[in-house]
């Protein structure tokens, strides 16, 4: 989310967005996390019950929305009474599905004993993509009773790890719903592809994005998920999305590797106002 934020600011240095955040405690929230990220590198995980929204308003020409972003902890997915406590989400206008690919069993029994140990170097999750996806899909359905109108962004994350593996083929800049699908998470791009109403997917680094010398284009990438999302809601932030991602056309089986190749609500129409999302 520090990622994301941080590519939202990005754009609007470039002039092609404003972005203004909703109170001083929304800007103080964020700088906390900044401090953290320039001493140590990481984040702390997030604790606590349910999250409070970090407020943004995003705005693009005439209209401009308020950006509510959500960031709850794993356990807050962990069984379903759990999920039915976060109530916000019976009111999300989108998901945004952060997948540590490396903490996924299937894929870290691909991992050669060099690349195991980057692997976790890079303290992966405690929980897997598929299994916080499994956990989150039936509790999100009855919350909403609109699950399969909502958009998702799948955004993988730890690209700049991944690059270095020589277990598993590089992300890069392709489909990564095809990349997914070769490394053995096919099931989760055709579980995303059933039960929502549209689904894109990104790889980015957060670490490159954010803490000491970020790099800005890999804050753009970060940011363009939430972009991609508010495009959904009516503002004009689709050409900022580029081509990354993907996810619109089949939903792709595990391909066969060529030899050779590594193991493995409101006034959303009025010009000027303000809509929730």
């Amino acid at each position: 989310m520090a990622a994301m934020v941080e590519g939202l600011h990005s754009f609007a240095r470039e002039g092609r967005l404003r972005v203004e955040w909703a109170t001083s405690a929304d800007r103080g929230a964020h700088a906390g996390v900044n401090q953290q990220l320039n001493r140590s590198g990481w984040a702390h995980a997030t604790t606590g019950g349910p999250p409070r929204a970090l407020m943004l308003t995003v705005a693009r020409g005439r209209r401009r929305r308020l950006l509510y972003l959500y960031d709850p902890m794993g356990e807050s997915v962990s069984d379903a009474e759990r999920v039915r406590a976060q109530g916000y989400l019976a009111h999300a206008d989108g998901v945004v599905l952060v997948a540590d690919v490396l903490a996924d069993p299937t894929v870290r029994g691909r991992l050669g004993p060099a690349d195991a140990e980057r692997a976790q170097r890079a303290r992966p999750s405690a929980q897997g993509p598929r299994t916080t996806y499994e956990r989150l899909t039936g509790e999100l359905a009855a919350l909403t009773g609109r699950r399969r109108r909502l958009p998702v962004a799948a955004v993988v994350t730890k690209r700049d790890v991944l690059d270095r593996l020589t277990s598993l083929p590089v992300p890069g800049d392709g489909r990564i719903d095809h990349w997914l699908g070769d490394i053995g998470l096919g099931a989760l791009v055709r579980a995303l592809g059933h039960d929502f109403g549209s689904a894109r997917y990104w790889a980015v680094s957060s670490h490159a994005a954010t803490g000491t010398g970020p790099l800005e284009s890999e804050q753009r990438r970060a940011a363009e998920p939430v972009l991609w999302l508010l495009a959904a809601s009516g503002l004009r932030t689709g050409p900022l999305t580029g081509r990354a991602g993907g996810g619109a056309g089949r939903v792709p089986w595990p391909r066969r590797r060529q030899e050779g190749a590594g193991q493995g609500g409101g006034n959303g129409d009025r010009e000027g106002g303000y809509t929730p999302v």
